[in-house]
């Protein structure tokens, strides 16, 4: 017969709380084993007392494990929260976003932003983008896209004209600060007016303020013609609901940039929109909705006309407005009669609506929730709660009783520290849960431990003396985890914690390991600091670089949000806008001896008494030798693969950097374990790619490139009607360039360049065609000077030099072209130790390797 299914009253207690449960499963389990040898189960056995006494702990334990997150990782400077202000919100991605940017702007009112449609002429002959149509055979029109003009209105509209013209560049300059990748801002405008007037009759009541009413009618009709954007605080927006009715969350007001003064509600921004009509049914229901209006007995409201004239209205009640245009009414013009009773009463002309200005409203994050602070690492011994009979809990047996009773209960200690011990270290893990979630260090414990020193004579029982306390707690918490097992477990944090916020980097970590042989303890610093940038590299993906900063073009990092998550992705640690050729040796990196021994240093920056991270001792003989040998230590010490480990017969350790020939090109310090070995190589590995590493690239937004002037060169498009892969005859709208180095570290590698190609695909916007290029370094060479002369002319500092370098530029990326490692074909059979060309993953080229 099949068990009817029922529904409980009250929810089932959890296990770990419910000590008789505990009990109860702890008895069965000593029975299923012991029950043949063992069968005196009842409550006054020694062994039942001990199953009681631990399961009782046990719920102890589960009841501090049960604790709110927010208790269990407060009190810890260890463990910092990401606020929601910071984690939440992105860079400005839809028109909505970008209006809420330029209101943010103290001053302004209200903003727009509008597509402008570029019109070019494509010569389908020469492939070649022309300004002007030469009315040839073979010119199409293209429109390019991915332009932009701002239109603001300001809060007071009496401001001077210098004022004016000030609040048009910083809304410039907020917009070029968050513009989008393969977009640009052809400037900002004041919106032009188009002055509205209202005529009508109006019955109000007896104790009506005429004036006071006339005024509150003209502003609420100009806010239905104009409305006004409000800024709201953090309460008042969490008390607002969504158009559907839903309210909104945490989530909700950091949905799209942050903003300085206050949240914008979407839906009111959306209705803010420029007019395109005027509905009069509409204006006459907010004039009757005002304190002391009756009756409306006329309304009319229409364009201004021009000066002496008279232009009808076809249809009063659906008025049009011209497009691009704010509506306004001309309160000085407008006319309304007001009755009370039948005495008609005209009220004085109101020359210009008072300015409003919006109260001032910081931004507020949401608090992150704080917890209660409770010590949770303590852990008092479960012998505490035996009978005093045992003689093992705070009375111990008198000095009168046989050696062999107090040996026994000394016995019986020993015995329970097994217990005490693993449900110590359970407290001493409960209370390090902070740590666990820390990103500041890469390498940190993962399990554990603490001494049971809430134990009678505890020290005797772990067999150690008074003195010896803090050595015991050492080899504690040395002994309860390997260094590899600490790895994979930090490792599995982090790949949590980077899940969490819905990124993924298991494919780099495989790749890294799989070919360069990177070491567990340096993928946790990749792990590490791909982590700690998670919300700058998220919100900034689409963010383009900044061309209006003249002084931060080049080596700087005002590069765009895509290089600086690639960076990451990659493990490329200097992301900055620099020379990809050659590597200059700071004034870290020292020669040192003289012909014919000399040798080379690099320390851990250029303080003194600085860390040596590498070194060559008196091995060349030339100055140039050392430099050379050391520059090429750079390169290779960028690679996992190429540091050998070596134990000296007095137990030291050192590493060194071997090329493929085999020959050693620099080495290390002499350390004490292979741990601090391994760290010493994380350390070189990671200073080595962020101060001299030729791994990077350029990412060129092709619309930043289009002609402005007759004399510009074109970006060209392929003319082949049978090409499917080129993308159109528009070679600006939504494109851009990716310049590789080839030559450069880790890209000589062809697995590693297909896994960089797939990564920049998967990263730049789905609009967007990225041209990947893989060049050598005469190109290269070229391309970064015609790239670095453009950059200041599209920064506006060579405006005489703009038709020359833009044609040089032009001119670098027409001829780039990628290139490949040499490969020779070989027989799928043959038993050749070389690579194998294989069909659509491999290419026959010239470059030879560095290595």
């Amino acid at each position: 017969m099949t068990a009817s299914l029922t529904l409980a009253r009250e929810r089932p207690a959890e296990l770990g709380l419910d000590q008789p449960r505990l009990y109860a499963l702890g008895l069965d389990r000593i029975r299923t084993l012991a029950g043949a040898t063992w069968t005196d189960h009842n409550v006054h056995d020694p062994g039942i007392t001990a199953l009681e006494l631990l399961s009782y702990t046990l719920t102890d334990l589960a009841y501090r494990a049960s604790f709110p997150i927010e208790d269990l990782l407060c009190g810890s400077d260890q463990f910092v929260p990401i606020s929601a202000a910071k984690m939440l919100p992105n860079q400005p991605m839809t028109i909505l976003d970008y209006r809420k940017l330029m209101i943010d702007v103290p001053g302004i009112r209200n903003a727009w932003l509008e597509p402008i449609e570029l019109l070019y002429f494509a010569d389908l002959t020469s492939g070649e983008i022309l300004l002007q149509n030469p009315n040839t055979p073979g010119i199409k029109d293209i429109l390019l896209r991915g332009v932009y003009v701002a239109k603001i209105e300001f809060d007071d509209p009496a401001l001077s004209n210098p004022d004016k013209l000030a609040l048009q560049g910083e809304v410039y300059t907020r917009l070029q600060a968050h513009r989008n990748l393969c977009e640009d801002f052809a400037g900002v405008s004041t919106v032009s007016e188009q002055r509205f007037l209202l005529c009508g009759e109006i019955d109000l009541a007896p104790d009506a303020d005429v004036a006071a009413v006339h005024l509150e009618i003209l502003r609420q009709v100009q806010d239905y013609l104009a409305p006004a954007v409000r800024r709201y605080t953090r309460d008042e927006m969490l008390a607002r609901t969504k158009p559907d009715g839903s309210p909104y969350t945490a989530a909700d007001l950091f949905d799209g940039p942050l903003l300085e003064h206050g949240f914008i509600d979407s839906a009111e921004l959306e209705a803010a929109d420029l007019r395109t009509d005027v509905r009069l049914s509409d204006v006459i229901s907010r004039v009757m909705d005002i304190a002391g209006v009756r009756a409306v007995r006329e309304l009319v409201i229409g364009p201004e006309p021009p000066p002496n004239t008279e232009v009808p209205i076809e249809n009063r009640w659906l008025v049009p407005v011209e497009p691009g245009r704010r509506p306004s009414l001309n309160t000085a013009k407008c006319r309304v009669v007001y009755y009370k009773g039948s005495i008609p009463i005209v009220p004085a002309p109101v020359a210009a609506l008072p300015a409003v200005a919006p109260p001032p409203i910081a931004c507020e994050d949401v608090p992150i929730p704080g917890g209660r602070r409770r010590d949770l690492r303590q852990y008092t011994s479960v012998q505490q709660h035996f009978p005093a009979v045992y003689g093992i809990g705070a009375n111990p047996l008198p000095e009168s009783l046989p050696p062999r009773r107090r040996a026994l209960a000394r016995q019986l200690k020993a015995y329970l520290l097994f217990f005490d011990q693993v449900m110590a270290n359970f407290c001493a893990q409960l209370a390090s849960m902070p740590a666990l979630f820390e990103i500041a260090t890469a390498d940190t414990p993962t399990y554990f431990a603490q001494i049971v020193s809430r134990a009678p004579e505890y020290l005797d029982i772990y067999g150690v003396e008074p003195g010896d306390a803090d050595t015991l707690a050492t080899v504690l918490a040395n002994g309860v985890e390997t260094v590899a097992a600490r790895r994979a477990r930090r490792t599995r944090v982090l790949d949590h914690l980077i899940a969490r916020v819905a990124e993924r980097f298991q494919d780099y970590a495989q790749i890294m390991e799989s070919v360069f042989g990177a070491t567990a303890a340096s993928l946790l610093e990749d792990r590490r600091s791909f982590l700690e940038t998670c919300p700058a590299i998220g919100r900034d993906r689409g963010l383009a670089y900044d061309y209006t900063q003249q002084n931060a073009l080049w080596d700087t990092t005002n590069v765009s949000g895509l290089e600086r998550r690639l960076g990451r992705l990659l493990g490329i640690g200097d992301v900055r806008r620099r020379d990809l050729t050659t590597v200059a040796p700071g004034a870290d990196a020292a020669i040192t001896g003289s012909a014919p021994n000399v040798g080379y240093t690099l320390t851990d920056g250029a303080a003194p008494g600085a860390a040596v991270l590498l070194k060559e001792d008196a091995a060349l003989a030339t100055e140039d030798d050392a430099r050379a040998q050391m520059l090429r230590a750079f390169e290779l010490g960028q690679w996992s693969s190429t540091y050998v480990r070596t134990q000296r017969p007095n137990g030291k350790w050192f590493f060194t950097i071997v090329s493929k020939t085999n020959e050693v090109v620099g080495r290390g310090e002499d350390v004490d374990t292979p741990e601090a070995l391994e760290e010493a190589i994380v350390a070189l590995r990671t200073y080595l790619r962020r101060h001299y590493s030729r791994e990077g690239f350029y990412v060129i937004e092709n619309i930043l490139l289009r002609p402005e002037q007759a004399a510009d060169a074109s970006l060209h498009f392929c003319v082949d009607p049978d090409c499917d892969d080129c993308g159109g005859d528009d070679p600006y709208s939504w494109r851009l360039h990716v310049i590789l180095p080839a030559y450069a570290g880790r890209f000589n590698d062809m697995g590693f360049r297909r896994f960089v190609e797939q990564t920049i695909r998967e990263e730049v916007p789905a609009h967007i065609l990225p041209k990947i290029c893989w060049i050598d370094e005469a190109a290269m060479a070229d391309v970064q000077k015609a790239y670095r002369e453009w950059l200041e002319v599209r920064a506006g500092l060579a405006p005489g030099e703009r038709t020359a370098r833009i044609a040089a530029l032009v001119d670098a990326l027409t001829k780039v072209k990628s290139v490949y490692p040499v490969q020779k074909l070989i027989a799928c059979g043959g038993v050749s130790a070389d690579a194998k060309f294989i069909i659509g993953q491999t290419a026959l080229g010239t470059k030879q390797s560095n290595n």
